[in-house]
């Protein structure tokens, strides 16, 4: 096995980063990479981003939401949080398996002093808490393991920016299960507890378990990572208009009155969709909008930024 620093802290260039190395880099060995975001929300490949984000606060604090290519539910990264991503060629007969890859984390942070379980949703806990959630994806022969370990991350900011379901949205998309969480730093056997002396520790152990050797990524590797993140991760078309088709619908008293929306959404446009209770106006038709804030308010003029977030998001 081998191993991958990225010291990089940005959202988009990390989740690029991992999928060009899922698809591209060492197709027939196995390695792991250990990484860390900035302050960003990363919902699964098959959710509904409008559902599980408070769009309000996202937009006050002007955070990023990435779309990843695994399955699973949103979850909440900072500089506290340490990800890990384990990459493995495998043959056509490989099944999803989270409890083998879990072991590897359980047996890194064992040697820290954290005593984790694997839960039965496969999440990995501590003092009957989550510190760890994960996914998996397969394609031609690769899989990738990946999750995240909340070593010292902002637990407030993520219960304020990742919500509940909300009702006034209908969909088949993948739902986030909530469960109470804890950060690990108070428990972590270090001289030096820092975030960074855990990350560095993380990658000491499994290479010292696994008999890893280091893996760089080359020129070319880096202008292909910057390709992706560029065309695909920090496209709003990705992270946000891939969400399944949805409807929505919602009554809300503002200063243009009563006004009453009900929508059908796919592919992050409006497919069919009709706003009344305009004052002057009758039913405003919104077909074809992209359900986002910059193309609403083009199609409604009349609503302030603040009525637009309050009704339709």
């Amino acid at each position: 096995m081998k191993f991958i620093r990225n010291e990089s802290l940005d959202p988009y260039y990390n989740l690029a980063f991992e999928e060009y190395c899922f698809e591209h880099l060492c197709l027939e060995g196995d390695f792991f990479i250990i990484w860390r975001n900035s302050p960003s929300i990363i919902v699964g490949s098959h959710q509904n981003v409008f559902e599980e984000v408070n769009h309000p606060l996202v937009k006050e604090t002007n955070i990023p939401v990435v779309r990843r290519i695994s399955g699973g539910g949103t979850v909440y990264h900072d500089p506290g949080n340490v990800n890990f991503s384990f990459i493995f060629s495998t043959d056509e007969h490989f099944n999803i398996d989270y409890r083998g890859h879990n072991q590897l984390i359980v047996n890194a942070l064992s040697a820290m002093g954290i005593d984790a379980e694997m839960s039965e949703r496969n999440d990995l806990t501590y003092k009957g808490k989550k510190i760890s959630g994960n996914a998996q994806r397969i394609i031609k022969k690769r899989v990738i393991h990946h999750g995240t370990i909340l070593y010292d991350a902002n637990l407030d900011q993520l219960e304020a920016l990742i919500r509940p379901s909300m009702n006034k949205i209908e969909s088949k998309a993948i739902q986030s299960v909530r469960s109470k969480v804890i950060n690990i730093k108070p428990y972590v056997n270090l001289k030096v507890n820092t975030v960074e002396t855990f990350a560095d520790e993380m990658i000491r152990v499994l290479s010292r378990s696994y008999e890893c050797e280091e893996l760089f990524v080359d020129e070319d590797d880096l202008n292909g990572i910057n390709e992706l993140a560029h065309g695909k991760y920090r496209s709003w078309q990705w992270n946000y208009g891939e969400s399944p088709k949805f409807s929505y619908q919602n009554r809300l008293e503002t200063e243009s009155g009563l006004l009453s929306i009900d929508l059908a959404v796919k592919k992050g446009r409006i497919e069919r969709g009709h706003l009344t209770g305009v004052r002057h106006m009758g039913t405003v038709t919104l077909d074809g909008v992209e359900y986002r804030m910059d193309s609403i308010l083009e199609a409604c003029p009349f609503l302030s930024e603040a009525e637009v977030m309050k009704v339709f998001f």
